[in-house]
């Protein structure tokens, strides 16, 4: 698999590379200590009982990155819930990842099926039957929380995405001053964090604008820094409940809020 471009500690604001990793991300699992019993991050040293960086791309327990091209927001939710659980399902139960087919029901019982904005829902699998617990809530604004929650697996989250800065963004550590930490507008998922060698802390995020933006659709963003962007703000983790589930080929996907 080619190396994936390492940051550089500053927003680069330009034409957006196209990416030649779309489809780099199934690698075996980095040696380090585990985060989760049987299943091993790409981890580097630990502070606080806590490892240095984790990359759960390099542990099978994240996707490549969706498109939700005109799509309103709802479907940006459900592509970031979908990436949660899919992480969950591997860091909680030890399961091979298995690409689910994101349906969530809005508030006015509109079903969404995010990759054809409500075109007929296509053959797929879906969370087991009892396998979904809750959404945990990462205590707003905390950084050291969102953190640990991180460490433990993929997050759900909104950030301020609002600037041209963002939508331009194409490698290094998105580092925006304007960048709200109260109005966010799009939701993404955390799936890791670690430090560049300039010394910079980052969060690597999941985004939904595909694979041509940033780093094969993932993001490096400013990591204690005041909460830029509001990552830690909304941020939720999913929790399971403990197995056996039920497990037919097809069950209707959980509501969310």
């Amino acid at each position: 698999m080619p190396e994936r471009r390492r940051a550089r500690s500053a927003a680069l604001v330009g034409t957006v590379a196209v990416s030649l990793l779309a489809s780099a991300f199934a690698v075996p699992a980095a040696a380090g200590s585990p985060v989760a019993e049987g299943v091993d991050a790409s981890v580097a040293g630990t502070v606080d009982g806590l490892p240095a960086a984790v990359d759960w791309r390099e542990s099978h327990a994240v996707t490549e990155a969706k498109n939700k091209g005109q799509c309103a927001e709802i479907a940006g939710k459900a592509y970031a819930t979908a990436a949660a659980l899919e992480g969950a399902w591997v860091v909680q139960d030890q399961n091979p990842l298995t690409r689910f087919t994101p349906l969530i029901t809005d508030a006015d019982g509109q079903d969404v099926y995010p990759s054809v904005c409500g075109e007929p829902r296509p053959a797929g699998e879906s969370l087991p039957t009892g396998a979904f617990k809750e959404w945990a809530p990462v205590t707003s604004g905390d950084e050291e929380a969102l953190k640990a929650a991180v460490a433990r697996g993929p997050v759900r989250t909104k950030i301020d995405s609002s600037h041209v800065s963002f939508t331009l963004y194409s490698e290094g550590v998105y580092d925006e001053p304007l960048c709200s930490s109260s109005n966010t507008d799009h939701y993404v998922t955390v799936v890791g964090y670690g430090t560049d060698p300039a010394g910079q802390d980052y969060w690597i995020v999941k985004n939904d604008y595909g694979v041509d933006w940033g780093d094969a659709g993932f993001a490096l963003m400013s990591r204690n820094n005041s909460n830029q962007c509001g990552i830690a703000t909304e941020a939720e983790e999913p929790v399971l409940n403990p197995a056996p589930y039920d497990l037919p080929s097809r069950n209707p996907w959980p509501t969310f809020p």
